[in-house]
């Protein structure tokens, strides 16, 4: 067998061990975000998907009741959030979409306010038996902001012990409002640990791509994109780094320029909605050679030590996948022309994304 042929196998085995570690891309998202009427369900739900103040996806309204029935938001063909008092209220609208909607619910986002509410214990056990995963989100945390410390940390044990559930988010989505007084800064505060517990639970069922995919800022998609091509070659540089010198040499060099060419389009898709060809991404790789080097010598070093190798090729794939994503995404952010890059601007890129992760430790 000749070099070539066994080069041309390795990668032919490489791109099928990737997909098959890559995040599932044809499967739906639903989500039912329950709670009564006032508690803040909407502009919530505005704050998840990062929203712009003034481009609200879900209307706001100081009045009490804006959303006072079941209200569906598709987002896309794959992505749908009912929005209502309960699930009975689904129930009784009785539409098709409905009926489909209460057999495959992923998430349940359970929305409280303020002192407890023994009512909401039945709506809460029925959500919780419906769906897969269940959030408790303790909104409007600022009605709380001239009471002692401990008033917050006494509702959220009162909340448990009510509902009987172990975790509850405290969150503030506050700057929705159309009547807010302009200049008025937003509260958002408890919004990433919710946005995070919702994309953790999808990225184990196989189900974060469509979510991400409707997520309105552009760093958080691209951020979870980065994050699963990083993952995936972590894994593959493992298995490589049981072999000393060469799997890291001929294999990881690999890896590094099928992860480019793969992350970057699915950068330019998903988040710039922008067509871009393998050919581009190889062009880009050309110009990362003295990058890439660096870190295929820390490997095939560190895999002359037994069990130590595996760990730091899979520690040195996940740091240099990212920093390369995020040169990606920062050349695709600034418009470039990836075949017309040079190798200094795509230098300047990689020191944006490694300053990016430096100041993220």
């Amino acid at each position: 067998m000749t070099d070539q042929q066994s080069f041309k196998d390795y990668e032919k085995g490489f791109v099928k061990m990737y997909e098959e570690k890559s995040p599932k891309f044809d499967s739906s998202v639903n989500i039912a975000l329950i709670g009564t009427v006032n508690t803040g369900k909407s502009s919530l739900l505005n704050a998840i998907l990062g929203c712009e103040r003034d481009k609200p996806l879900a209307p706001v309204g100081v009045k009490s009741g804006v959303t006072t029935k079941v209200t569906a938001y598709r987002l896309d063909d794959r992505v749908l959030i009912i929005d209502c008092p309960g699930l009975d209220d689904v129930r009784k609208e009785n539409s098709a979409e409905t009926k489909n909607f209460l057999k495959n619910i992923d998430i349940g986002i359970f929305v409280v306010i303020g002192s407890t509410d023994s009512s909401q214990k039945a709506n809460y056990d029925d959500l919780k038996k419906s769906v897969k995963k269940t959030i408790v989100v303790l909104n409007k945390i600022d009605e709380l902001d001239d009471h002692e410390k401990e008033a917050l940390d006494e509702v959220v044990a009162q909340w448990k012990s009510a509902l009987g559930t172990e975790k509850i988010f405290p969150a503030c989505a506050k700057g929705y409002d159309p009547t807010m007084r302009k200049g008025k800064p937003m509260d958002l505060r408890g919004i990433d640990e919710i946005r995070d517990e919702i994309l953790n639970f999808l990225q184990a069922e196989g189900k974060e791509t469509p979510f991400i995919r409707i997520l309105r800022n552009k760093e958080i998609k691209a951020h979870k994109i980065i994050h699963s091509y990083a993952s995936a070659a972590a894994v593959t540089s493992a298995a490589l780094g049981t072999v000393p010198v060469l799997g890291p040499v001929t294999g990881d060099s690999l890896i590094l320029i099928a992860i480019t060419a793969k992350m970057g389009q699915s950068l330019s898709r998903d988040v710039f909605n922008r067509n871009t060809e393998v050919s581009h991404w190889k062009h880009v790789a050309a110009g990362m050679a003295q990058f890439f080097a660096g870190a295929l010598t820390i490997k095939a070093l560190a895999s002359l030590i037994p069990i130590y190798g595996s760990a730091v090729n899979a520690a040195t794939s996940v740091v240099t996948v990212e920093t390369i994503g995020w040169a990606a995404y920062h050349l695709l952010d600034e418009g470039s022309d990836l075949d017309k890059l040079s190798k200094e601007d795509i230098g300047k890129a990689l020191d944006w994304g490694k300053n990016l992760k430096s100041s993220s430790k």
